[in-house]
């Protein structure tokens, strides 16, 4: 099940419960609503698991620095959030990028490499560490 199709059905069922106790500006509710809004701004009607899980990562940092943002929102949102995945070093991306990349088909632009890297590697790696290998080594 995608992480939003389950953020939905979670949301669903709290107000569902919150109207038959008739609380419904329940805190749960309120946070799921944020949740599942920013979802929705997405421009794909059912985003892939990483576009969502991006979206929580920006909430879960938006919680952190914002002390007034309550703890049982942080915690709503890394529930939702997969195991961390320990990131992959430069190396690691360096080797991936040469078995995986033939940049004779991106002779004029290297840069376009990017999202392609980033489209396969996934969270494992950001976006300047792939710039700066391609810059340096390719």
């Amino acid at each position: 099940m995608s992480l939003k199709k389950m953020i939905e059905e979670d949301l669903i069922a709290v107000c569902n419960m919150t109207k038959k106790q008739g609380d419904e500006n329940s805190f749960k509710q309120m946070n799921l609503k944020v949740i599942y809004g920013e979802i929705q701004r997405l421009p794909e009607k059912d985003p892939r698991n990483d576009q969502v899980v991006k979206i929580l990562k920006k909430l879960k940092k938006d919680a952190k620095e914002n002390f007034i943002t309550a703890q049982n929102f942080l915690n709503m949102i890394i529930s939702y959030l997969p195991e961390e995945e320990e990131p992959m070093t430069e190396e690691e991306v360096e080797k991936w990028i040469s078995d995986n990349i033939d940049f004779c088909d991106f002779k004029l632009n290297k840069m376009a490499t990017i999202k392609i890297i980033l489209g396969a590697i996934g969270n494992k790696t950001d976006g300047a560490t792939v710039k700066k290998i391609i810059v340096e080594k390719f």
